[in-house]
C-alpha cells in the first residue's frame, strides 16, 4: 500500500443568517485531514474533526453520506433559548469541509431525530416539535429535503399523546414506507407509539402500546420479509420489571411474542438493533455487574428465533463505566467488518456536565463479533457517543457532544470520521481539536508532563537531545503523571509503545 499525504485544513467561521445559516453566536471549527490512499480497491480514505458550538448546548444526533460521497449531519439545541434553539443541518464534503448550513427555525423547539434516503435525490428528516410556552411535544415534524439542503415539503402529524413524547428510530421499510417509533417519556404513564407513513406523509397506520411490564419503551427497530417473519423486531425497555428486550411483530405491528435479554443486557435506556442478514441482527447495549464493579458495553449477533450465535463485552479494566452509543452503536460496512461504539468512562451523576475526561470508545470486530482493534479519542474534554454511521471507504463517523469546563454553560456538538483502521492522527494546528487517542500536555512544560489515555497496556520512554533515556515507564489509564523539575530545559523525544510496537511518538519542550 503507497499512502500518498493529502492537505490539512482548519476552519473557524461566524455566520449571521439565522434561516439559511447559523447565529451569530454560532461557531464551527473543523480540523480534517484526508490521506489519499491507493490500494487494490482504490478506496479514498479520509478522517477528520468538527467542533459545533452553540449560545447553550448542542447535540449531533444522526447523519448521511450521500451518494455524492458528501456528508449530512443533523445537530440539536437541547435547551430552549428565545431565537436560538433550533436544529442545524449541515452538510460537508468527504474531508470535512463545510458545503452549506440550514437553521430550521420556523417552529420553537425542534428536536430532530432520523434523516432517511428518500431516492437518488431527496432525503426525510424527521422530529417532533414543542409549542410554547409550555414546551409540550405535541407533533411529528416529517420533511423531505434535498441534497442540497433545499426545502422540499413538510408537515405536521399529531402525536397520539398530548405530552412530552420522543422520536426514537425510523426506517424505510421494504414498501418504501416510513416507520417511525418513540415514546412518551414523562412518567408515571410511559408509552410507545409506531407509525407507519407513506411518501406522501399519509398516516396509513398507528399503534399505541398501552403501558405494561414489558410495552413501555421503544429504542430501535428493524424490519425482517423473508426469513419466515414478514414484519419487525423491536427493542425495548420494560421500565416497570427493569428489563430490556426484543418484541417480534406482524406487519401491522401486533406483537406476536416477546424475549426478554435478561442477564444478557440489564441496563436500561439505550439497546439498539443492526440487521446482520436477512435472518440475523446485532443487539448492542449495556451490561453491568455490581459484584465485580462491570460496566461495559455488550453485542450480541442474534437469529430471529433469539438464538444467541456470538457475544463480546468491550470495556477497559480496570473498570470504567462505559455506555454505547445512545441512540445507534453499529454500523456495518459489511459481514465481516464491523464497528461498535460508544462512551467510555462516562460520569453519569455530572452528565452532561461532567468535568471528568473521557472518550469515544470505538471496537472494530469481525462477524463473530472477536474483537481486531479498540481504539480511545478524547481525553481533553467530556466526550458521549450519541449515534455512529458507516462511510463508503471502509471507516465510520461517530456523532455525538463534547464539554470542556472552559465553557461552564455550554456542550458542542462533535463530530469525529476515521477510515477503516480507525486512523485519525493529524500534524498539529495551533488552536485545532487535536483529537487523539494519548494526549500528552502541556507542551512547552516544566515540573511535569501529564499523559491522558483510554487505554491500560501502552509504555513511555523519554530521550534528551543526546539519546539518553530520561525515564521508561509503563503508563497508567486516565491520568499518569511524570516529575520533571530536576531535568534540563531542552527539548526531549517520547515514545509510546504497546506490546514493544510504536503507538505514537513526538517531541516535549521542557522550559526554562
Amino acid at each position: 500500500m503507497i499512502i500518498h499525504p493529502g492537505k490539512l485544513w482548519q476552519l473557524t467561521f461566524t455566520l449571521s443568517d439565522m434561516k439559511k445559516t447559523l447565529s451569530k453566536n454560532m461557531s464551527y471549527l473543523v480540523v480534517c485531514c484526508f490521506l489519499i490512499v491507493l490500494p487494490y480497491d482504490g478506496f479514498m480514505q479520509s478522517f477528520f474533526e468538527i467542533n459545533f458550538t452553540t449560545p447553550d448546548r448542542a447535540m449531533v444526533v444522526d447523519g448521511v453520506e450521500t451518494q455524492d460521497g458528501d456528508f449530512i449531519f443533523l445537530i440539536n439545541n437541547l435547551a430552549y433559548i428565545p431565537g436560538h434553539s433550533h436544529p442545524t443541518l449541515i452538510k460537508t464534503d468527504q474531508q470535512g469541509n463545510l458545503l452549506k448550513t440550514y437553521v430550521i427555525d420556523y417552529y420553537d423547539f425542534i428536536m430532530l431525530s432520523k434523516i432517511l434516503s428518500a431516492g437518488d435525490c431527496s432525503y426525510y428528516i424527521l422530529g417532533v416539535f414543542a409549542s410554547y410556552p409550555d414546551l409540550v411535544y405535541d407533533s411529528l415534524y416529517l420533511s423531505e429535503w434535498t441534497l442540497d439542503l433545499e426545502l422540499i415539503r413538510y408537515t405536521e402529524m399529531a402525536l397520539p399523546f398530548n405530552d412530552y413524547a420522543s422520536l426514537q428510530a425510523a426506517i424505510i421499510n421494504s414498501d418504501d414506507q416510513i416507520v417511525l417509533t418513540g415514546s412518551k417519556v414523562m412518567p408515571p404513564a410511559i408509552q410507545s407509539y409506531i407509525y407507519l407513513i407513506d411518501d406522501q406523509f399519509n398516516l396509513l397506520n398507528q399503534v399505541v402500546f398501552n403501558q405494561s411490564a414489558n410495552y413501555t419503551r421503544v429504542h430501535s427497530i428493524i424490519e425482517f420479509s423473508n426469513s419466515g417473519l414478514n414484519g419487525y423486531l423491536i427493542s425495548l425497555s420494560g421500565v416497570l420489571n427493569s428489563d430490556e428486550g426484543l418484541a417480534k411483530l406482524d406487519s401491522d405491528f401486533n406483537i406476536i411474542e416477546y424475549f426478554s435479554l435478561n442477564p444478557h443486557l440489564n441496563n436500561l435506556g439505550n439497546t439498539t438493533l443492526a440487521k446482520f442478514s436477512d435472518s440475523m441482527y446485532i443487539v448492542t447495549g449495556k451490561f453491568t455487574n455490581t459484584q465485580i464493579s462491570l460496566n461495559d458495553i455488550k453485542s450480541l449477533k442474534m437469529d430471529i428465533n433469539y438464538n444467541i450465535l456470538a457475544t463480546n463485552l468491550f470495556g477497559k479494566e480496570p473498570d470504567t463505566i462505559d455506555f454505547p452509543g445512545f441512540l445507534n452503536a453499529t454500523a456495518i460496512i459489511d459481514n465481516d467488518n464491523i464497528f461498535i461504539s460508544g462512551t467510555s468512562n462516562m460520569n453519569i451523576p455530572q452528565f452532561p456536565y461532567a468535568s471528568t475526561p473521557s472518550w469515544f470508545i470505538l471496537n472494530k470486530v469481525n462477524g463473530d463479533l472477536d474483537l481486531q482493534w479498540q481504539k480511545f479519542y478524547g481525553g481533553d474534554a467530556h466526550y458521549s457517543v450519541y449515534s455512529i454511521i458507516p462511510s463508503s471507504d471502509g471507516g465510520c463517523v461517530m456523532l455525538g457532544t463534547r464539554y470542556h469546563p472552559n465553557n461552564p454553560t455550554g456542550i458542542d456538538g462533535y463530530i469525529l470520521k476515521v477510515g477503516p483502521d480507525g486512523l485519525v492522527s493529524v500534524p498539529e494546528i495551533p488552536g485545532g481539536l487535536q483529537v487523539k487517542e494519548v494526549i500528552v500536555y502541556p507542551n512547552p512544560g516544566s515540573s511535569q508532563l501529564q499523559i491522558q489515555t483510554g487505554h491500560d497496556d501502552l509504555e513511555i520512554m523519554i530521550f534528551d537531545a543526546t539519546g539518553k533515556i530520561m525515564t521508561q515507564e509503563k503508563i497508567r489509564q486516565f491520568y499518569h503523571i511524570i516529575p520533571t523539575n530536576a531535568w534540563p530545559s531542552g527539548i526531549y523525544i517520547y515514545r509510546i509503545t504497546r506490546n514493544n510496537e510504536l503507538f505514537e511518538s513526538g517531541k516535549w519542550v521542557k522550559a526554562e
